[in-house]
């Protein structure tokens, strides 16, 4: 058995992360790219999790106790964290599995947690799924055939996105170091590969939060809702960064603009922008969100509709977020993004 254990935030003392333990297929790695980009397809699709094994997790002089679920995944939320040394930012949590221990050894694993500087401003929780990348979320075989059929190298961002979030995170100051956050409708077992694409693109690394296991069967071959498991995540992530300002960024595909509106009814005061990129293009969906925007602007949580990435940063700067020097940047990435995809 082995702990894969993903990025976690945190904020003061509290902290948050989730993981997954499992049953890992043996077998030689093929030397040959093309054959290791098989057998890496296949891997994941035959990874298994382990139900019912108890894990403690440690960070920075507090703990927690987690119990993973039937397909082996586990959260936990930690209380009375200390604070880190000088200006660090990110901590390392230790989980250790603590029975049953029928291996020789009890795994264990570190998972890196973001925990938010006094500099930060405000915190910034982005859907991936269409939103920085094309996935093609509303239709599910488009979809599942681009998260797994494609690697890190082939997956395309949404020009400009890249050079948005890392002014995002950099904030007006250029130094904030702004907690960045984000949530997927991906499986878990592509985790590695969504990490690589960030890096490859330089977007500001943060914690990768998904909804669910998709759960694949040969009578259900196709993903499992996951009606209200992300506005679950978004009510901890809010918990753990008590009382700092949120920038919530998603698309018009499926139900981002609608769950986004029931965060600001229930945070009134809380939520700077809501940022929508429209990968829809209907009369239909856009009357929609429209509704949605006149409510949110009563509520002072200004909503966005756009497929620009340098709108959403227009909109940023006007809104004290951004500083103006971080426009032409972006600009000059969008137009190079274009012209690479072309």
């Amino acid at each position: 058995m082995i702990i894969e254990a993903y990025r976690g935030c945190g904020a003061g003392s509290s902290a948050f992360l989730m993981g997954r333990a499992m049953q890992a297929p043996r077998g030689r790695i093929p030397r040959d790219p093309t054959q290791r980009n098989g057998w890496d397809l296949l891997r994941r699709f035959l990874l298994r999790g382990v139900r019912d094994v108890t894990l403690e997790i440690a960070l920075g002089g507090a703990s927690a106790r987690a119990t993973t679920d039937r397909d082996g995944y586990f959260s936990a939320q930690l209380s009375g964290v200390a604070p880190l040394a000088g200006d660090e930012v990110w901590g390392e949590a230790t989980i250790r599995q603590i029975a049953p221990q029928s291996d020789p050894e009890a795994a264990q694993a570190q998972a890196q947690v973001y925990m938010a500087p006094a500099s930060a401003r405000y915190l910034v929780i982005s859907d991936i799924d269409d939103t920085v990348m094309h996935t093609g979320v509303a239709n599910k075989l488009i979809m599942a055939w681009r998260l797994f059929a494609k690697g890190p190298e082939s997956r395309a961002a949404f020009p400009g996105v890249a050079a948005f979030y890392r002014a995002l995170h950099a904030g007006r100051s250029g130094s904030a170091r702004n907690p960045m956050t984000y949530i997927s409708r991906a499986p878990w077992s592509i985790y590695s590969v969504l990490d690589a694409f960030f890096n490859r693109l330089e977007i500001p690394a943060g914690p990768v939060l998904f909804l669910r296991e998709w759960g694949f069967t040969v009578q259900s071959p196709l993903p499992r809702r996951a009606r209200g498991h992300k506005r679950t995540l978004i009510d901890i992530i809010l918990e753990v960064h008590d009382g700092l300002p949120v920038i919530l960024i998603g698309d018009s595909g499926q139900r981002d603009p609608e769950v986004y509106a029931e965060v600001v009814a229930a945070y009134p005061g809380r939520i700077a922008a809501v940022y929508i990129r429209d990968v829809t293009g209907t009369a239909r969906r856009s009357a929609s969100i429209a509704r949605i925007q006149a409510i949110l602007a009563a509520a002072k949580a200004p909503l966005l509709l756009t497929a620009d990435s340098y709108r959403m940063a227009q909109h940023a700067v006007a809104h004290g977020f951004l500083p103006a020097t971080a426009l032409p940047v972006i600009a000059d990435a969008a137009k190079a993004d274009k012209e690479e995809g072309s």
